[in-house]
């Protein structure tokens, strides 16, 4: 009991620290400075929704091959695998006997479009689907390393 409450409280502040990095981006001159810009964009006919697939990923990969390491660009795709590790982590450990790797990548990627849907909807970000591959591979890494330790682990 006390084991589950730990994990729990780690993945209810995990979440909250998750939502204020990924959804909020900065301080609140900062939101509001990029609300009034996508506002602006949409009024002129661009949308903040990004549905093709590799899109910004192959231009991180084209700018490193291009102009060498883009260290905005290699650090938004990185903190967008690592910010997810913990997800994939974590919710295996909420349920001793539900740990199966389709059941907790389906959360993931349900918690991970409702962050997408939020930034689209109120103009906070652009939701983009590779964001979605980054978070969700960042998951599964998470995954994995919940399996490597979970025989180590005292329940």
């Amino acid at each position: 009991m006390i084991r589950y409450i730990n994990i729990k409280n780690i993945f209810i502040i995990y979440l909250v620290a998750l939502i204020i990095m990924v959804v909020l981006k900065g301080d609140l001159s900062d939101v509001l400075a990029r609300m009034e810009s996508i506002i602006e964009q949409r009024n002129e006919g661009n949308w903040n929704i990004s549905l093709t697939p590799f899109e910004s990923i192959s231009s991180v990969l084209d700018s490193y091959n291009r102009l060498g390491i883009n260290i905005v660009t290699v650090k938004v795709a990185i903190l967008n695998i690592i910010g997810f590790l913990p997800m994939g982590f974590l919710l295996p450990l909420l349920k001793k006997n539900n740990t199966s790797f389709i059941k907790t990548m389906l959360k993931c990627l349900v918690f991970i479009l409702i962050i997408e849907i939020i930034q689209f909807i109120a103009c906070i970000g652009v939701a983009d689907v590779d964001d979605v591959i980054l978070n969700l591979s960042g998951c599964i890494i998470g995954y994995i390393f919940y399996l490597i330790v979970r025989p180590v682990i005292k329940w």
